[in-house]
């Protein structure tokens, strides 16, 4: 379990990596010139990294008893 727990963080973490990659090069290409103008022309806007709250950070505690 605590395997299963440890491969399903990194996943997600390579996850978020990938999806805030692909925001900060179309936060980079919506603000450079000539793209902005394209953009705008296309109704393209920065957008936001993904962030987790601090609370959904920590790992859930998993029981086994028998009750």
């Amino acid at each position: 379990m605590s395997r299963a727990t440890g491969l399903l963080r990194a996943s997600s973490a390579s996850a978020r990596r990938f999806y805030n990659g692909s925001v900060r090069e179309l936060n980079t290409a919506v603000e450079s010139f000539p793209l902005s103008l394209v953009a705008r022309w296309g109704g393209f806007s920065p957008r936001s990294y993904f962030e987790t709250d601090a609370s959904h950070r920590s790992l859930p505690t998993v029981g086994f008893s028998g009750s």
